[in-house]
């Protein structure tokens, strides 16, 4: 079935969703994406995505010169 997204949905979400569909794990109305399968899926990328990168902490304030 066709839906318009944007270019992460359809590469990410939507192809993770049709393997899981072909798997026999989800029904055809978990194909939408935003179905409660599809918007779970989405949160746990994005929440993996997240945990997953490496941020550069804050630099460390200078100390203050005493007087």
């Amino acid at each position: 079935m066709w839906q318009s997204c944007c270019r992460w949905h359809h590469d990410s979400v939507k192809q993770r969703l049709e393997l899981l569909y072909a798997a026999g794990r989800l029904t055809i109305n978990d194909l939408w994406l935003n179905s409660k399968a599809a918007l779970d899926l989405a949160a746990g990328m994005r929440c993996d995505e997240a945990k997953s990168a490496n941020p550069t902490p804050p630099p460390k304030s200078p100390t203050p010169l005493a007087r």
